[in-house]
């Protein structure tokens, strides 16, 4: 009967121990996953630093932009045009 109540008294010790480990671990999953969703929202919210300078340079000079991407575009055609054949 001792033996019994010595192992079951290691066999809880043991479980109390894993319990502490599991609620340790759950809590550092919790900590990761908040990080994780501070950082979603903060690369949600930033734009990429090109789609920045394209706003800006749009913002200040929108009709050169536009003149130069459309010229940019229609160049391969306008040289293939213009070669001599």
């Amino acid at each position: 009967m001792k033996l019994m109540e010595s192992e079951s008294r290691k066999v809880a010790a043991d479980l109390g121990q894993n319990l502490i480990r599991l609620q340790w671990e759950k809590d550092g999953i919790e900590i990761a996953l908040a990080r994780n969703r501070t950082a979603l929202v903060t690369a949600v919210e930033e734009k990429s630093p090109l789609l920045h300078y394209l706003k800006q340079a749009w913002d200040s000079q929108g009709k050169a932009v536009l003149i130069v991407a459309a010229l940019l575009m229609m160049a391969p055609a306008v040289w293939k045009l213009a070669s001599p054949k």
